[in-house]
């Protein structure tokens, strides 16, 4: 399974970047928009993919790196 980072939110009002098979977040944010900015960073570092998703768990945006 490819490894790709997922933007989500927390009940805490935090919005996370996680990895894909991570136990904990990489990161907690208090604005979706800083996790956005953070999460594509390590996706290009990792040159992988980007999952945003909503408060309610569906999927907004996909941003990937090969196509940057």
């Amino acid at each position: 399974m490819e490894n790709y980072y997922q933007v989500i939110y927390r009940n805490e009002n935090r919005w996370v970047v996680k990895r894909t098979g991570a136990k904990r977040a990489a990161k907690g944010f208090a604005t979706r928009r800083a996790a956005i900015s953070y999460g594509k960073k390590m996706m290009n570092k990792a040159k992988s993919k980007l999952f945003v998703h909503n408060r309610y768990g569906m999927v907004d945006d996909m941003y990937d790196y090969a196509y940057q």
